[in-house]
Parts: C-alpha cells; sequence; structure tokens
C-alpha cells in the first residue's frame, strides 16, 4: 500500500495509515466505500490524513474499546452489528460500540 502512494504517521499511541495524501487523490475503490476510515487495534486506516485529521477523535474510541476487550473487540463489534440488525436496527447506528464512539465524539 505504500509503494501505491499510502504513508503512515504516528499519532500519539497510535498509528495512521492513509491510502492517499489528499482526499482528491483517494484510489476509486476506496472513495465508493460505505466508510471513511476503521480502526484495528491501535492502527487506523484512512482514505487520506485530512480524512483521518477529522475522524481522529471517533477512531479514537475505537482504540480504547479494543485497549479494554483486547482481541475480542473483532468478535465484539460485528455480534453487536448483528444484534442491531436481527433487531430490525441499522448495524452501524445500533451498534453499541459505535453508539459509544459517536457520543464521545466532541465534533
Amino acid at each position: 500500500m505504500i509503494c501505491a502512494g499510502g504513508s503512515l504517521r504516528r499519532a500519539d499511541h497510535t498509528i495512521e495509515f492513509a491510502l492517499a495524501p489528499g482526499q482528491g487523490q483517494v484510489p476509486r475503490w476506496a472513495a465508493r466505500c460505505r466508510f471513511a476510515a476503521i480502526t484495528f487495534g491501535h492502527v487506523i486506516v484512512g482514505q487520506s490524513h485530512e480524512v483521518l485529521a477529522v475522524l481522529r477523535p471517533h477512531e479514537r474510541v475505537h482504540v480504547r474499546q479494543y485497549e479494554r476487550l483486547g482481541v475480542l473487540f473483532f468478535l465484539a463489534y460485528p455480534a453487536s452489528s448483528l444484534m442491531a440488525w436481527l433487531q430490525g436496527r441499522c448495524p452501524y447506528l445500533g451498534n453499541r460500540f459505535e453508539q459509544e464512539a459517536i457520543s464521545l465524539d466532541p465534533r
């Protein structure tokens, strides 16, 4: 990914990986994704460093959730989306981890 134009930055205790240097250079496939950033433990992957700067507070809530649950977070997050969907709610907005991140995001 770095060879394709992506770059890494350290931001406090996380590593941020941007797929493109600027939002105007985001690969077409990434621009079509339903999300602009995603967190894997202490690594946050985003479309660009511009997007990461905006979404950093939200994604850091997910980092803290991962710190609390460890690798179980990777099971608990999709399980929460599944439960929301089975209850007829939006799998994203009904996900308890997203609800926490949205409520703690100062934006």
